[in-house]
């Protein structure tokens, strides 16, 4: 019996996992991960989100890390984003290059999507085998 295809939801849902698990991993430093807009510091990063500077509405920018920094929980889901201060975070020209980009339509199909999925997922190894000997903080 053949592999079960996932579904179109199901590719960005797991996508959106591991491209998450990728940004917050990448900006662990020295025993924490820092929210980009308030400094707040966390120790693990299951207490970080992973901050959009434009929405994950915007396709062309969802899994653009550029677009993607850590954020505590307050900042990301209470205070929606604190897009400004994350803007003064990026500075103005990254700010609006990732706006612009925000606004071409692009439309992701399955087969990118699978792609980027694997690409982060080798990612994710790398950092968790080479700087964390194995173990995610």
């Amino acid at each position: 019996m053949g592999k079960r295809k996932i579904s179109r939801k199901g590719l960005v849902t797991k996508l959106d996992t591991i491209f998450s698990k990728y940004i917050r991993l990448s900006n662990y430093k020295e025993g924490y991960i820092e929210c980009v807009t308030c400094k707040t510091k966390k120790r693990s990063i299951s207490d970080i989100h992973n901050g959009h500077f434009m929405s994950r509405r915007y396709y062309p920018t969802r899994w653009d890390e550029d677009n993607c920094k850590p954020q505590c929980a307050s900042c990301n889901t209470y205070n929606q984003g604190r897009q400004y201060l994350f803007s003064l975070y990026l500075g103005q020209d990254l700010a609006y290059t990732i706006y612009k980009k925000s606004r071409i339509k692009k439309a992701y199909s399955n087969e990118e999507i699978e792609e980027l999925i694997e690409y982060y997922n080798q990612k994710v190894n790398i950092i968790v085998d080479q700087k964390f000997k194995g173990k995610i903080p």
